[in-house]
This record gives C-alpha cells, structure tokens and sequence, in this order.
C-alpha cells in the first residue's frame, strides 16, 4: 500500500512555527497535560454534560461528546469524545458513522467502558 503523504506548506505558511515550539517544549517540560490531570483508560460513573452533532473546523459533520466523571478518584474531570466523518472519503464514511452509532447504542443502554 503506498504511503499517504502530507504537504505541511500550507499549515508552515499559517503557523508562526517559533511559538509552536516554544508552546511543544512548555507543555512537554510540564508534564505534558498543561493544567488537566491525565485521566488514565478505564472504567468510569460519568455523566453527558453536552452532546452535539456539530462541524469540524473543516465543515465536516462530527459527534461531541463531554463527560463529567461523577465518583472516584477522577470525580469533576472531564472526559471528551471527537469523531469527525468525512463524507467525501467513500472509504472512511461507513466506518465513522457506524464507530459514533456504537458510541451512541452504547450510552443508551448505560454501558460505556472507556
């Protein structure tokens, strides 16, 4: 299978790269997770605190999904779910669909392991 490769000009012309770096080598030298202790994988009491059918940045439709940790040692952090479905790509669409109906078909039957 041939390799996908990415032409980074055009994000290299929007992105003062110096300050990019200087933001990396921050959030590296503090542990990586700024402010926001990392929620390690699990199984977590959460609640929805907002769920959305919304845009990605790109235009393109995406299930959101935040969760509240309701109990334990994790209780008040927060746990967020992105999954973006390209409808231009006729390989990935059926995929993303059915992964956010599983999502979906999973919460509404109150059993989410994450």
């Amino acid at each position: 299978m041939a390799e996908k490769k990415f032409n980074w000009s055009k994000f290299d012309k929007k992105v003062d790269l110096e300050a990019l770096a200087a933001d990396v080598q921050e959030v590296e030298e503090n542990g990586g997770g700024g402010d926001f202790e990392k929620v390690p994988d699990g199984q977590y009491e959460v609640a929805i605190e907002k769920m959305e059918l919304t845009e990605s940045k790109k235009g393109d439709p995406m299930l959101m999904i935040w969760f509240n940790i309701v109990d334990g040692e994790f209780e008040g952090q927060k746990i967020f779910y992105y999954k973006v479905m390209q409808p231009q790509n006729d390989k990935a669409w059926g995929y993303q669909v059915h992964q956010n109906n599983e999502m979906l078909r999973k919460l509404w039957g109150n059993c989410l392991a994450y």
